[in-house]
């Protein structure tokens, strides 16, 4: 159990001494790339809704959720660690040390809400779910018609009569998706920004009871 705690105590550091702050140049990086940039949004709506006479996914949204998905899987696995790392070092602040515990406490609701933030869009980004919410918006314009919803196989064939599709609404909703998209970029950098800001500046009472003259970092 002690080296079980000494090797998430060891990936702590590793994560707030480097991960963090790579990540973080990475993301800074990423929210001002043209890919996120809102002067992108001519590519957006460049993407044809219809294509060969099928209904086409928007390709600019998909590679912009693709760009997502591995960042928020590994930015929820960095807040479990972290999650885990304060767990094991409550125990020392159960002694009276109670501005360590406030602290401590600060930093926990924190790593959660950043984890429930990376979990809830990890999922919506896996399950293509902006795609999934723009085709079934395309069928409700569709009278008497159920839009299949097995998202990455289909190609829903249009007939004569669908012709009043309107098409300005579609993309008017492809411009709302991607601007959520930048939101979620923003927010991750924010997010990893914060945490390890509060870290640096607070790491003595997060990790030292004021009983003990350990200075060693997360020890």
């Amino acid at each position: 159990m002690e080296e079980h705690k000494d090797n998430i105590v060891k990936e702590a550091v590793s994560l707030t001494t480097q991960t963090f702050p790579q990540r973080i140049i990475e993301l800074h990086n990423l929210v001002n790339s043209e890919q996120f940039a809102l002067s992108s949004m001519s590519k957006v709506r460049e993407c044809p809704v219809i294509e060969k006479n099928q209904i086409q996914i928007n390709s600019y949204i998909a590679k912009c959720g693709e760009t997502l998905v591995p960042i928020l899987t590994e930015m929820r696995e960095h807040m479990i660690t972290l999650k885990l790392w304060l767990t094991v070092l409550k125990a020392k602040h159960d002694n009276g040390d109670s501005l360590g515990a406030e602290v401590q406490n600060e930093l926990m609701n924190m790593v959660l809400d950043s984890e429930d933030f990376a979990t809830n869009n990890y999922i919506a980004m896996l399950g293509l779910k902006v795609q999934l919410d723009r085709w079934n918006m395309i069928a409700n314009l569709k009278p008497k018609r159920r839009f299949p919803r097995i998202i990455p196989k289909i190609r829903w064939r249009l007939k004569p009569k669908d012709e009043h599709l309107d098409m300005e609404m579609i993309r008017t909703y492809d411009e709302s998706a991607f601007t959520r998209l930048i939101e979620i970029v923003q927010h991750a950098y924010y997010t990893y920004l914060k945490v390890h800001d509060y870290i640096e500046k607070n790491k003595d009472k997060i990790t030292t009871p004021r009983q003990e003259h350990n200075t060693d970092f997360m020890m």
